[in-house]
Parts: structure tokens; sequence; C-alpha cells
């Protein structure tokens, strides 16, 4: 699965923020397409372990009708200590002189646009396994999304971080995102899935 999407510029700024998982999310999960509603039941096979999805979309009539769907995105990116982008991943991508930020990173969801049938709700990892049982999974119920191990290449021009997308304890699923910024000045993300439960 590829995606391009528009970056940011300048060097120094893609090792010192979280903008290139900013890009993702405003690509990918803050769309409509994004909502599994919106396709015929049941969810095929590639949705429930994935952000892909090949199947039938419902009619207009029925989309507009939803409630908004609510998407939980951790407010933070975590590293692991002992993960190497160029040991960890199966993809022949090397980040030449990449370094590990730190702790964790704090993301900003805040300047994403709105969009019409998304919600973004920005919360930690405990803070929504609190309120998980009582959430209304029929009602709008997007998932919650977290991100791990953001690496960037010395020059910028390449990233890697890890994806992981929780719907429910049996439906859930984490991928590799390897991105490459282009001479036009976009991303292109390329999506490594290397768990599904």
């Amino acid at each position: 699965m590829l995606l391009l999407i528009s970056g940011c510029r300048g060097k120094n700024s893609f090792q010192d923020n979280t903008l290139v998982v900013q890009a993702f999310i405003e690509s990918k999960i803050n769309q409509r397409s994004f909502d599994i509603r919106i396709f015929d039941p049941p969810p095929p096979p590639e949705l429930q372990g994935s952000i892909g999805h090949q199947g039938q979309v419902r009619s207009d009539s029925i989309i507009k009708k939803l409630s908004p769907l609510q998407v939980y995105i951790n407010s933070s990116i975590v590293y692991d200590s002992n993960f190497n982008p160029n040991q960890d991943t199966t993809k022949d991508f090397y980040l030449e002189n990449s370094k590990p930020v730190n702790g964790g990173r704090d993301l900003n969801i805040e300047g994403l646009k709105k969009k019409r049938g998304v919600i973004l709700n920005s919360t930690t990892a405990e803070k929504f396994f609190e309120v998980y049982p009582s959430i209304n999974l029929k009602e709008g119920y997007g998932g919650f999304v977290s991100f791990k191990n953001l690496y960037y290449s010395e020059d910028g021009k390449k990233a890697v971080f890890q994806f992981t997308y929780y719907r429910r304890k049996l439906n859930s699923s984490t991928s590799i995102v390897y991105a490459e910024k282009q001479n036009d000045g976009s991303w292109e993300f390329t999506l490594e899935i290397v768990s599904i439960s």
C-alpha cells in the first residue's frame, strides 16, 4: 500500500519533531474511508488486520446518517530501548546515521484538519483503556491508534516508525511504516504488516 502526501521541508525539522507521523495520520487515519461502517458487512479479513480495504462501499444515503467516527490516538510516541531500525525491519530500508529521540515524544494532533464525519481524540493508553469498557462499539468507535520507534535519517529524507491499530482484543494489527520524501516534497508511505490478532 503506497500513499503520497505533502511533507514539511527543512533538514533539521525531521529529526526534532513528529511531523511525518502527523502527515501519516492526516493522509490515512483522518479519512472517512478508515471507517469500517461504510463498507458492506461483515468486514473482510484484510480490513480486520490492516487499514486497507477492497470491498464495496455502502450508498451515500447510509454513510451520511452514520454518527462521526471516533478515533483515539495515543498522545505520545514511545521507544523500545533495544529497537534498531536497520536490524528490526524486514524491508531493505537503511537509515544512515539515524538516531533515536531520547525518551518519548509528544504527538500533537490539534493542528490536523477537522474532517466531516471523523473526530480525532488525543489520549494516553492508560486513559483509553480505562474508558474502553464504557465505549459504545457500535456508535462510531474507530479504534485506538498508537506509534512507536520513530527514526529519521540524518538528511531527513527517510523515516521509519511502528503503527498499531487496536479495535478490540482480537482485532488489532501492527505495521512498520517506511516513509520517503520525494523530490516534489511529498511523502511516500509503504506499510508492512508484522502482526495481526
